[in-house]
């Protein structure tokens, strides 16, 4: 039925968004201290700052892959118009967003809250797949109709 294509079809658009994502998180990972060396290795940049500065790249980096799918899952809660949830998950997610900051920093200083984002972001992943899944819209699997 409706749910069935509709979960299909955000399958195919999951696996297309991590086709260009992934590789872009990769290149990241692998760059990220020769491209930050790059942008700011000259003049008033002190090497503690760039270094600082390729650590945060690297995590929000790294949250590259999971906030790339938040979009493509959200438009399985709009074709179910499911507009509160959407609402509510984004609201919801704000908060988790500046705690899970608040909490990293309190451990990890100022790069604990670039390190909090892509765990944010994966719950954010999380909680919308389970929300489609409470709508009958299943992005994990096939489901027989």
């Amino acid at each position: 039925g409706h749910k069935s294509r509709l979960g299909s079809a955000l399958r195919k658009n999951l696996t297309k968004t991590l086709l260009v994502s992934l590789p872009a998180v990769l290149f990241i990972v692998v760059s990220h201290g020769e491209i930050i060396r790059l942008l700011y290795g000259h003049g008033s940049f002190e090497a503690t700052s760039i270094e600082q500065t390729s650590q945060v790249f690297l995590w929000l980096g790294l949250s590259l892959a999971f906030i790339s799918l938040i979009p493509v899952l959200e438009a399985g809660l709009y074709a179910q118009r499911a507009y509160g949830l959407v609402v509510w998950s984004m609201v919801t997610m704000a908060f988790v967003g500046v705690a899970l900051s608040w909490l990293f920093w309190q451990v990890w200083g100022l790069i604990g809250i670039a390190m909090s984002w892509p765990v944010m972001a994966l719950i954010y992943v999380i909680l919308i797949i389970y929300l489609l899944h409470q709508k009958g819209v299943s992005v994990l699997k096939n489901h027989p109709s």
